[in-house]
């Protein structure tokens, strides 16, 4: 009796710490797990971000080119205006004087 008693008790005390092993090794995966979704989603964050940030840089670049090529046509326009009409250029220079401050300050 005494040694089933023994040997009881090692079991008892081995399937509770199997158990408790088993309980350990499942939270671990699953906090791994959850913090692998979790990292996974920050780099998903990030990379969307940074896709985004290029774009807009590519959009301005863009914008700030076509802008740039738009002030030289009218200035060479400006320019073609004043060699074959000097009475129409001055007309819209002063045209141009009375309404950019209306668009700046309506802005």
């Amino acid at each position: 009796r005494n040694r089933k008693a023994r040997l009881r008790s090692v079991m008892t005390k081995f399937m509770s710490k199997a158990r408790t092993m088993a309980f350990h090794t499942w939270v671990a995966n699953a906090t791994e797990s959850r913090d692998r979704e979790r990292t996974d989603d920050i780099q998903n964050e990030s990379e969307r971000f940074y896709r985004t940030k290029m774009y807009t840089g590519l959009c301005e670049n863009q914008l700030a080119l076509s802008l740039q090529q738009r002030t030289e046509e009218l200035q060479s326009l400006q320019e073609s205006i004043e060699k074959l009409d000097p009475v129409l250029h001055r007309k819209i220079c002063a045209l141009n004087a009375a309404v950019v401050p209306l668009l700046s300050s309506s802005s």
